[in-house]
């Protein structure tokens, strides 16, 4: 026999427990007696259960049709459901489309998905997918790969941050991605207080990384996964921001910012105070910006003297970058909205076709990076 190595032997049946094995029908003796067992279907039998059969066929293929109706091909970007565009950061012309595969499960739209460009791709918390994942796009070729990342409370909630040729993620573990491989290590358990949240906030500068927690608790990681310092600096944080002159944490419960010393981790200075909800936070240069999503109320904190001046930007903001000299802010209708740093003033960048939910800003690449829901979504 083909394919099978070594010997198969073969051996005829004459008889059972003594009884003799009848010999083989022939071909007209074998139509007669299945002829008498089972009843022949006449032509219009058949041809009504042929006609049923390309019922279901169409049934299954038509819903099958709508349940991938977010995945599009060549010429369908326009109506495609999830996709990210990116922008000249300079001009505001549209560099590229580059569409998500097709979405797991209903997506939490009152989160914002976290979203960092780094180490030769753009990264991208995934909202839709049925276990924590990250969306790895790849700017030179579209390609767009998710990665995997186990939690030990199986929390949603990831923080973004690339640096020391990684990608980190932050929940309740720190958790380092290769972006070469994409293999994913966990680093360090996170610890977060007893009964709480599952999330934690993420930075990083130039030497080490920032973890905060829901308890109030501050660590700084060198490269290598180790904590080489923690203190509790508030008794909640939501968000972490860090540059050259110190780490800033929010406590959004008691809507206040803190300025914290790297070396010592004590605070310097008082919190600063605002009204009304502190949803995202960045640095550039000499100043801490503060955004409000729903006012879209932004706020520059001078790390000189702790002076603040305020700019109103479009309202339902989703998301705030800074990066290539100047500020950037998402808002839910589509428009990306550009402030200078200097004067602090406001202008319309660029639209894309449904709602922006997150940004980022390419350093490498002189573009920002908008993350999209189309209006199918």
């Amino acid at each position: 026999l083909k394919g099978i190595e070594g010997e198969v032997r073969i051996f005829a049946v004459r008889d059972v427990d003594g009884v003799e094995v009848a010999e083989p029908l022939g071909a007209e003796q074998a139509s007669e007696r299945r002829r008498a067992i089972v009843p022949v279907i006449s032509r219009r039998a058949s041809v009504v259960a042929g006609a049923i059969a390309a019922a279901v066929v169409a049934v299954v293929v038509g819903i099958w049709a709508l349940a991938r109706d977010d995945v599009t091909g060549p010429g369908e970007e326009a109506t495609a459901s999830r996709f990210v565009v990116e922008f000249e950061a300079g001009t505001g012309e549209e560099r590229q489309r580059i569409i998500y595969p097709r979405p797991g499960r209903p997506e939490l739209a009152r989160f914002a998905p976290s979203m960092v460009a780094g180490q030769g791709a753009v990264w991208i918390e995934d909202p839709t997918a049925y276990a924590p994942t990250v969306l790895s796009v790849e700017p030179r070729n579209g390609e767009v790969r998710p990665v995997v990342v186990r939690t030990g409370l199986g929390s949603f909630s990831l923080s973004l941050a690339t640096g020391f040729d990684a990608v980190w993620v932050a929940t309740d573990q720190l958790i380092k991605i290769n972006p070469a491989t994409h293999d994913i290590r966990t680093v360090l358990q996170i610890p977060l207080p007893v009964g709480g949240s599952g999330g934690s906030a993420l930075a990083v500068d130039g030497r080490q990384l920032w973890v905060g927690t829901t308890g109030g608790l501050l660590l700084r990681i060198d490269p290598a996964g180790e904590i080489t310092a923690e203190r509790t600096v508030a008794d909640s944080i939501q968000l972490v921001t860090a540059g050259p002159d110190g780490v800033w944490v929010v406590d959004q419960f008691a809507g206040t910012v803190l300025r914290i010393d790297p070396s010592s981790l004590r605070p310097v200075g008082d919190p600063v105070p605002f009204r009304g909800s502190i949803d995202a936070i960045d640095v550039l240069g000499e100043h801490v910006w503060v955004l409000d999503f729903g006012t879209g109320l932004l706020s520059r904190i001078s790390i000189l003297n702790g002076s603040v001046a305020q700019v109103s930007v479009p309202a339902e903001a989703t998301s705030l970058a800074a990066g290539l000299g100047a500020i950037w802010v998402s808002h839910d209708d589509g428009t990306i909205t550009r402030v200078d740093p200097i004067t602090v003033r406001a202008s319309s960048f660029a639209r894309v076709d449904g709602s922006a939910r997150t940004l980022a800003v390419d350093e490498a690449r002189d573009t920002v990076w908008v993350d999209v829901r189309g209006s199918s979504a």
